[in-house]
């Protein structure tokens, strides 16, 4: 029992370490096809400025989604409203 519990452990580690390293390529790609003037030097960045890159990318993106959604709900009860002013 022990035995096939190490080999799990073991192999997940080893996927957990593949699974990391391909991360890190598709965040190197994604940074090349963005390719935003003035912050990208993939193989001279420290990691830190990567990582403040891709949060940006993903709080830009995210404050999208919601300002989306809010204009939607808006939409949505301004309709629903009119609806029931028709009623």
């Amino acid at each position: 029992m022990e035995k096939s519990q190490s080999v799990e452990l073991n192999n997940f580690q080893i996927n957990l370490s593949s699974l990391s390293e391909e991360l890190e390529h598709r965040k190197e790609d994604l940074i090349r096809e963005l390719n935003i003037p003035g912050e990208i030097e993939t193989s001279s960045e420290s990691n830190a400025e990567l990582g403040d890159v891709i949060g940006d990318i993903f709080y830009k993106s995210m404050k999208n989604f919601f300002e989306v959604g809010f204009k939607l709900a808006e939409s949505l009860n301004h309709e629903f409203n009119t609806e029931n002013q028709d009623e």
